[in-house]
């Protein structure tokens, strides 16, 4: 969650700090978690079988409808990219 702070946005983790100890704590110091080998391989199966898979579906656009085909195609890819944007920003939890 963000907070407005004189026209710019802050973390409200490092509001919440200032707030309670009277000074802002460096990001440096907030602790976080790497993901642990069995969701860090869950993540690469991810990526392996989603390339795999959209290197294949190339091959299935309906030359007779290939509008429709592309759009569904860009829906695939834009929900792909969206997972690994989510994945990318889970990789290190606090």
């Amino acid at each position: 969650m963000l907070l407005c702070d004189t026209a710019r946005l802050v973390p409200t983790t490092l509001v919440m700090s200032t707030i309670e100890t009277g000074r802002p704590v460096a990001p440096d110091s907030i602790r976080s978690e790497p993901l642990e080998l069995p969701r860090r391989l869950a993540a690469y199966a991810f990526v392996l079988v989603g390339c795999v898979y959209f290197q294949w579906r190339l091959g299935t656009i309906n030359p007779d409808a290939p509008v429709f085909s592309w759009l569904i195609y860009g829906a695939e890819i834009f929900g792909f990219v969206t997972a690994l944007v989510h994945i990318f920003m889970c990789w290190r939890l606090s």
